[in-house]
Order: structure tokens, then C-alpha cells, then sequence
């Protein structure tokens, strides 16, 4: 049982990292059952904390809430603050601003970004800093999302935060085409797709498929924005994606 224990908590992050989260929901389901039965929670942690990021990807936010607001309840009991617990508060904010709740995800943000400053961890504050112009930008704190943004970008690296700089560059996009800053919004689309590394950027390349369509809109161009709209449906489709499915469908339907 211990070596099984190890072999699902390795191969469900595992699966989570490179975005396969169905399956990875699956193994991962599987090892936490394992794990609270011999109440290993150090191993718990970390499996819940892959979990939650998973769940948040496949749209079942509840669950990830859930599995967060475990995950914290060990770190709390341990009185630990290691990056794990960090991760936790992240994705428990990432699953809260899915729900609409708004304040409770920045509040949360910013607990993670204080255990980031303290712990040194300056690669995992940018992501924290990101993730919070997201939620910013939906709470229609458009100014302060953009000052986060551009934060993010300027301390950056691309060698290593691939990934990190074309979501960013993606939220910017979606600033710029709120305030019909279209050639703006197509330059940081661009951008991001020249960041986006060959591997893990699948829910990002549906993301700027998506942006290009509502660019192409604004711009009248309606064919070509109905079927950039379409493939990003698509992309959502085969990452699970349900409740992006959902909002390009509304999309279309209004089109129509």
C-alpha cells in the first residue's frame, strides 16, 4: 500500500503538470482515499494541492474549494507555511474567483503572496500576482489588474516563466479589448502565443483562440470570429473545460 500510495500521489501530479486533469482527478481521487485512510497527511497535502488545480481545470470548483480548504486545515494543524501551503491558498483563491467569490479569492491571494515574500519563493509570487490581475480585472478593478500585470511582465524572465508571461500577456489582452484597445489586445495576443512554450499551454492556446474571435468581432469581422470562437470550444472540450464550453456557447448563441 505504501509503494501504491507514492506510485498515485508521483503519476497523478504528474498528470495534472501536463494537463491531463480527467485522468489525473482520477488517480489523484484515488490516492487521497488511500492517504486519509493510513492518515498520512504530509502526503495528503501534496496530493490535495495537485487536486484542487485539477478540479479548478476541469471546471469543478467546489471540489477544488473543497479540497484546498483541506489541504490548509493540515498546513494549519501542522502550523506549517512551506510552499505547499502557499500552493493551497493560491489554489483556493483560483476555485473561489471560478465561484464569484470575488473578495474571499483576493483576500486569499494575498495570503499567498505574503507567504511568498517570506519564504523568498519570488517565482511562485509572480504566479500568485497573475492569477490576482485576473480576479482583479473580473472584479472591474481594471487599473489595479494592469498595474499587477505589467508587474508581472517587467520581473519575469521568459527563459523561465513561459508559461506565467502568456497568461499574463492573455489577461492584458482581455483588459485592452474591454476598453476597445484592439490593436493593443492583438499585439499582447501575439505575445503570448510567441511565450507559449510547445508543451503546457493547451488551456492557453484555447484562451487566445477565444480573445481573437472577440477582437474579430469588435472589429466586425463576424465569420472569422464565429470560428475562432468554435475552435476554442472545441479546445475547452477536449481539456474538460465545462464551464468555458458553456460561455462560448452564450457567445454564439447571441451571434446567432
Amino acid at each position: 500500500p505504501v509503494y501504491r500510495l507514492q506510485y498515485l500521489w508521483i503519476r497523478g501530479a504528474g498528470l495534472s503538470l501536463s494537463e491531463q486533469h480527467i485522468e489525473a482527478m482520477k488517480v489523484l481521487d484515488e490516492a487521497a482515499d488511500m492517504a486519509r485512510q493510513r492518515k498520512a497527511d504530509k502526503v495528503l497535502r501534496m496530493i490535495l494541492r495537485y487536486a484542487s488545480a485539477s478540479a479548478h481545470e476541469v471546471a469543478e470548483y467546489d471540489k477544488g474549494k473543497a479540497l484546498a480548504e483541506e489541504g490548509l486545515a493540515i498546513s494549519a494543524k501542522q502550523n506549517d507555511k512551506s510552499k505547499y501551503t502557499l500552493a493551497l491558498h493560491n489554489e483556493l483563491a483560483m476555485n473561489e474567483s471560478a465561484l464569484g467569490n470575488l473578495d474571499t479569492a483576493i483576500r486569499q491571494f494575498r495570503l499567498a503572496e505574503e507567504i511568498a515574500v517570506a519564504t523568498g519563493d519570488l517565482k511562485m509570487r509572480l504566479v500568485v500576482l497573475s492569477n490576482l490581475s485576473h480576479t482583479l480585472e473580473k472584479a472591474k478593478q481594471d487599473d489595479e489588474a494592469l498595474r499587477m500585470a505589467e508587474e508581472v511582465i517587467r520581473e519575469a524572465s521568459p527563459m523561465q516563466h513561459g508559461l506565467l508571461l502568456a497568461a499574463t500577456r492573455l489577461n492584458v489582452a482581455e483588459l485592452h479589448l474591454r476598453r476597445d484597445r484592439l490593436e493593443d489586445a492583438k499585439l499582447f495576443v501575439k505575445a503570448a502565443l510567441d511565450e507559449m512554450p510547445s508543451r503546457g499551454s493547451a488551456k492557453l492556446r484555447a484562451q487566445s483562440e477565444a480573445t481573437s474571435g472577440r477582437i474579430a468581432l469588435a472589429e466586425g469581422r463576424v465569420s472569422e470570429g464565429q470560428k475562432l470562437l468554435q475552435s476554442a470550444k472545441q479546445q475547452y472540450e477536449s481539456l474538460g473545460d465545462k464551464v468555458a464550453v458553456l460561455g462560448i456557447d452564450d457567445e454564439l448563441a447571441h451571434l446567432e
